[in-house]
């Protein structure tokens, strides 16, 4: 069970590495260039980070609290299950958010 959490969280960064890839490739294929690549890449290195982040704490911190204090409360696979989606957010508050978008006068007023 454990291998599929890996699994199914390690799908994060893929998904942005793919994104990233479609992204950078849109002006080779003469297509508008819809979406900054810069964006996507800061969303696959800080969701890879946090996968690393996440690995490290289930190799360390969480065989630790789950034998001497979460064992009566929560199964070992929900406590791992739950780790990376903690970590994205406690990561996200942290660095913070992407930039505010703003318009500067609404569409259609001149």
């Amino acid at each position: 069970m454990a291998t599929a959490i890996y699994i199914l969280w390690g799908l994060v960064p893929v998904f942005f590495f793919c994104i990233l890839c479609i992204s950078s490739l849109e002006k080779y294929f003469g297509k508008k260039k819809t979406e900054k690549p810069g964006d996507f890449l800061r969303s696959f290195l800080f969701t890879t980070a946090c996968y690393a982040l996440f690995a490290f704490v289930d190799y360390t911190v969480l065989d630790f609290l789950y034998n001497d204090i979460a064992m009566q409360f929560f199964p070992r696979n929900a406590l791992l299950f739950l780790t990376y989606p903690i970590l994205l957010w406690i990561g996200a508050k942290c660095i913070g958010g992407s930039e505010e978008i703003r318009v500067s006068r609404a569409p259609g007023k001149k």
